[in-house]
């Protein structure tokens, strides 16, 4: 792997771990919100399904860290070994794809939390 791919692996990563960041402290941020005004909520129903919606986000955003950890581990692996048949480039892409999917779900649930939220204000 040249210096140039190298230095781009590890932009593009710093950039991913930025934006696992980002959902992190959105729906981290809005759990402490709702915890800190519960009185101000009049519908308990409505308050656990956002609080619930959150919680799913943050998960999702671990899974999307740990999905996104295994993707940089494996192409690691791939280039220390020399490998560059088929299979090694599926496995990477398998661990990008599901990385990306779990951001998309964890911002999914944030927005859909934050939907109900303001829709019971």
């Amino acid at each position: 792997m040249s210096i140039e791919n190298k230095e781009w692996l590890k932009a593009t990563n710093d950039f991913a771990l930025l934006g696992i960041k980002f959902l992190y402290l959105s729906n981290g941020g809005a759990i402490l919100a709702i915890l800190g005004n519960l009185k101000a909520f009049n519908d308990t129903n409505i308050l656990s399904c956002s609080l619930i919606m959150f919680i799913c986000g943050l998960l999702f955003s671990l899974l999307s860290n740990f999905s996104g950890y295994l993707l940089y581990g494996t192409i690691l692996i791939n280039e220390q070994n020399k490998r560059d048949n088929g299979y090694a480039k599926n496995c990477s892409q398998g661990w990008m794809y599901i990385a990306i999917f779990f951001a998309v779900a964890s911002f999914s649930c944030f927005g859909y939390g934050a939907y109900k939220q303001i829709m019971n204000l």
